[in-house]
């Protein structure tokens, strides 16, 4: 296999699992901002609970790929459906860039954090299998 090839899949793996780990926490992230919404407490909310999202996403997925997409998703939906004017995609709102900035290095930092874990685990696991022997 060629070392692009090699890096591609570590680091960006296709996995139904994840995709469905990715739609089901962002549904679920969605739901409890527009409930908070029609509480009237949304203003300062959802961009911390979007934050959330993406430190769980990046967690239980595997590679960047999920993370990445996670926090284009969540910066869309919090400037399209969370942030004045409603439904309306803004760019020019206060605080948009630093939002995408915090939510990639969120995605970014968890990411790499699960994967070293991951490896130290296997790591690990193959060292007590030499020992066994």
């Amino acid at each position: 296999m060629r070392f692009d090839k090699l890096i591609t899949a570590k680091l960006f793996p296709i996995s139904r699992r994840d995709l469905l780990v990715t739609a089901g926490i962002l549904l679920c992230t969605i739901a409890v901002c527009s409930v908070l919404r029609l509480a009237g407490s949304i203003q300062g909310f959802a961009p911390p609970v979007f934050v959330l999202a993406v430190l769980l996403i990046s967690r239980f997925t595997t590679g960047y790929l999920y993370g990445f997409l996670s926090v284009v998703l969540s910066v869309v939906c919090v400037n399209l459906i969370f942030t004045y004017p409603y439904w309306a995609f803004n760019l020019t709102i206060s605080g948009y860039p630093l939002t995408f900035f915090v939510l990639m290095t969120v995605s970014i930092i968890t990411c790499s954090l699960t994967a070293q874990a991951k490896e130290q685990a296997r790591l690990l696991a193959e060292n007590e299998r030499e020992k066994m022997r």
